[in-house]
């Protein structure tokens, strides 16, 4: 994954910043997951546009829309807040990734996630979230750091380590909607700590680390 960059910082860029923005110097180097923020589905799409014009879309293995991301700079209450955010909203969520499945028709559309938040909690409301995303069908993949995020009185470090995991709510998220498939995140420093997190009925289920993560041995 790049770092998550928000549309208004792509379309501040320009074609000539974008590059340098995402930290691809080389876009031949290998697939890159490139994570977006943001709430507005035509921003989104100009954004895609940019960095199509900057270095093409050919190296992108997936285009994420973050929906996860606590931190209050981004995850705010105004009209344009994103990140964790967007779980409040799943029907705007849905409007984003179609937009982005019509600005990149060949990259696959991804979405990450958290369990909720502390204003919209609970394995209902998730499945509802998740039913709403997929609903037209440009998300077939959803990436899930299984922790709730609490918008007020957390610090985004906090929020990686203080709610707790709950790896099952995961799982039943994959037996529930066998049309998606699911990786999940959140405290894995090791691979065998990956390899608990797996799903043994569902051999799609996968895991996946943080980037400040060392090499998993």
């Amino acid at each position: 994954y790049t770092e998550m960059v928000s549309t208004t910082e792509v379309m501040q860029s320009g074609w000539h910043g974008a590059r340098r923005l995402l930290g691809i110097s080389d876009p031949n180097a290998g697939p890159v997951a490139l994570q977006l923020g943001g709430s507005d589905p035509e921003q989104l799409a100009a954004a895609v546009d940019i960095i199509r014009g900057a270095h093409g879309l050919s190296h992108l293995a997936e285009i994420n829309l973050n929906c996860g991301c606590p931190s209050p700079r981004v995850a705010n209450d105004s009209f344009s807040g994103f990140g964790a955010r967007l779980m409040h909203d799943p029907e705007r969520v849905r409007r984003c990734v179609d937009a982005l499945a019509r600005a990149a028709p060949s990259v696959p559309i991804t979405v990450k996630c958290r369990l909720g938040t502390d204003q919209a909690f609970g394995m209902e409301k998730l499945q509802a979230f998740i039913h709403q995303v997929s609903a037209g069908g440009a998300v077939r993949h959803v990436a899930i750091h299984a922790r709730e995020c609490l918008l007020e009185g957390l610090s985004p470090a906090e929020n990686r380590a203080v709610p707790p995991l709950r790896v099952r709510w995961a799982h039943q998220l994959q037996a529930d909607f066998p049309g998606v498939t699911f990786a999940v995140n959140g405290g894995i420093r090791s691979l065998e700590m990956a390899q608990r997190h797996l799903d043994p009925l569902h051999e799609s289920f996968g895991t996946y680390a943080g980037l400040k993560v060392p090499p998993l041995s």
